[in-house]
């Protein structure tokens, strides 16, 4: 690509070539004056040309430039070598790609005059619109796709006044041309119908007659060769291209249109995924915490260690936290194919019958070279009267994976699987951990399986486990304790920053020896120091009095589970109305046991809503 740069003399011009990296460029749109009028290829390179009608527009368009802090200009009369026929088709080929990437376009209008005398005239409408609506500009079939192309189209007179840009005459250019508003502020070309896009230029005319179908090939983003002489068989071409275009975007939307009602009908569980609405809100790893876990699973990934990454840990130890966050960072890395959070009591997601629905739809869904094998997949599986895990598994995970081509799919996919014990069948969990190996052995994706459990699980399976080619174990017990010390102070640290801010305590509180207190009570269970601080946190002015309360006689030797309890009692015991008298806290006492026994035995968890048509309880907001 040929741009203009100016020379420290006004008049000079010098021609520039760029081959890859082209700097950023303004873009001249004009009608042409009579040939011997406009400045050409040679005039720039003889440096001849200064005396021609034509070399205001150029001066005007570098001065507009300059403005801008832009250095380049290009303008078609002058930047090709016309006398090159291959290097004038190559041109006629990039010139709506030209026009789309400058970074603004100047429209100088030669038919359009600005009166300064009149132009301070009371009037609805300025008084060079008639003009405007009425420029030649309007009407040529190259300027069609320089009115679309580019992102910033400014108009101006031919003074070198401006009248506005394609955004602040937007209406006036829609009525202009019957070009749909959204078309002309940048809505992809694409989603326009051809009919409508030949429309659009079926009243402008060129000066050769097979340029009403090369100033068009940017329209329809298509290429054919350009071949003058031709005359209108030029346009009969074009019109073959674009019903090739047609019928390819109708075999698109087909596709389309068939997976999308393919995916819909996949029995899935919504809530299941990372991401999902049900998981918003829900904590990933605080920033420096669990750095060396995290380090770990992600050289597992990329490395040549096992395809399988089992994490198992006591509850309470924040594998979920822990699994939303690998989730999280291999989502941002572009490279998750599916995650699957199991939840006992959670309906849909404590099943084990969804877990490979899920994951085939979220393969299909992120991996796009898988998605017409997952379509076709779930095509034949919902003819089949069987549709067990072990056939859920075989049929929309295995066999549309086995299909990829190991050419176009050497990126590395990772599945998350979270808290597999809370699968609400231990037979299932059975089945899922023997085929799960079988996936991923498969040897044209690099496939990588990440999986979180209780311990029990992960030994009650271990004769399947061991026998897995390549399964990578990690376990919490093996973890250092003075780092999961340093990332729990790291967590008190962050909560407690929150509650000095909202509450106006001075920056030390609550002090070392409290904080060091607190870690060690919790005893690496991530889940008792975060409901110790929410149980601080909620206790408002009177936070100190509640640490006190959680720390004072408590032994470290007594474990997590004692010291949760213990907080939940303290939390139970200040929801409790102290001036209420005996009879009023009884009966409060009553209605929270109600409430509290309710949702501990609900198979899943109940709204707020729910709860109070049940127990006949008012709502108070």
């Amino acid at each position: 690509m040929r741009l203009l740069e100016r020379g420290p003399s006004l008049g000079d011009f010098t021609l520039r070539t760029f081959e890859d990296k082209v700097p950023e460029y303004a873009i001249l749109s004009h009608t042409w004056l009579d040939d011997p009028e406009e400045v050409k290829f040679l005039d720039i390179l003889e440096n001849t040309g200064q005396t021609k009608n034509g070399y205001q527009k150029i001066q005007l368009c570098a001065d507009f430039a300059s403005k801008r802090g832009l250095r380049y200009i290009w303008v078609d009369t002058c930047c090709i070598d016309k006398r090159d026929g291959t290097e004038l088709a190559e041109a006629l080929a990039s010139m709506y790609r030209w026009y789309q990437n400058s970074s603004v376009c100047y429209v100088y209008l030669s038919d359009v005059s600005y009166d300064e005398d009149q132009a301070h005239a009371v009037s609805s409408t300025p008084v060079w619109e008639a003009a405007f609506r009425q420029s030649k500009w309007f009407t040529r079939g190259w300027t069609l796709q320089e009115l679309l192309a580019p992102k910033v189209v400014r108009f101006y007179s031919a003074e070198g006044i401006y009248l506005g840009s394609k955004a602040s005459l937007l209406r006036c250019i829609h009525e202009i041309t019957g070009i749909p508003q959204v078309a002309l502020q940048g809505e992809p070309l694409a989603t326009f119908r051809v009919s409508d896009r030949l429309s659009w230029a079926r009243d402008r005319r060129t000066k050769r007659r097979e340029d009403r179908a090369y100033c068009l090939l940017g329209i329809f983003d298509t290429f054919m060769p350009i071949i003058y002489g031709e005359g209108d068989h030029a346009f009969v071409r074009l019109r073959e291209e674009t019903a090739k275009q047609i019928a390819e975007s109708e075999r698109h939307h087909e596709r389309r249109t068939k997976l999308t009602y393919a995916l819909h009908s996949l029995p899935i569980s919504p809530s299941a995924a990372f991401d999902s609405r049900q998981q918003q809100g829900r904590d990933t790893c605080l920033e420096g915490t669990r750095s060396v876990l995290l380090q770990d699973i992600v050289a597992w990934a990329d490395g040549p260690r096992g395809s399988i990454y089992w994490l198992n840990g006591a509850a309470g130890g924040g594998k979920s936290t822990i699994a939303r966050t690998v989730a999280k960072m291999f989502h941002d890395r572009g490279s998750l194919g599916g995650s699957f959070f199991f939840n006992k009591g959670g309906g849909d997601a404590s099943k084990a019958g969804r877990l490979f629905s899920t994951l085939a739809s979220h393969l299909a869904s992120r991996v796009h070279p898988l998605r017409s094998h997952i379509c076709n997949a779930i095509e034949e599986f919902q003819t089949r009267t069987q549709q067990t895990i072990h056939d859920q598994c075989e049929h929309l995970i295995i066999r549309p994976l086995s299909q990829l081509d190991r050419d176009i799919s050497p990126f590395t996919v990772v599945l998350v699987i979270d808290a597999l014990d809370e699968c609400e069948s231990d037979q299932d969990i059975g089945i899922i951990v023997r085929l799960l190996p079988r996936v991923a052995e498969l040897s044209n994706i690099r496939l990588r399986i990440f999986i979180t459990s209780r311990p029990e699980v992960f030994a009650r399976f271990a004769p399947q486990r061991t026998s897995l080619a390549g399964c990578d174990d990690q376990v919490f017990s093996n973890v250092a304790p003075t780092l999961v010390d340093k990332d729990l102070s790291l967590y008190f640290e962050a909560s407690f920053s929150t509650v000095r801010e909202e509450f106006g305590l001075v920056p030390s509180w609550p002090g070392g020896r409290t904080m060091a207190k607190l870690v060690e009570l919790s005893n690496g269970s991530f889940i008792s120091a975060s409901t110790a601080c929410l149980a601080i946190r909620d206790g408002g002015c009177e936070a100190l009095d509640r640490i006190t309360r959680l720390t004072d006689d408590q032994r470290s030797e007594a474990g997590p589970r004692t010291h949760l309890d213990r907080i939940y009692e303290a939390m139970l015991r200040d929801a409790v109305p102290s001036e209420s008298d005996h009879h009023a806290r009884v009966d409060f006492c009553q209605q929270l046991r109600r409430l509290l026994g309710t949702i501990a035995i609900a198979y899943s968890p109940m709204t707020a809503r729910s709860l109070a048509t049940l127990l006949a309880l008012i709502i108070r907001r």
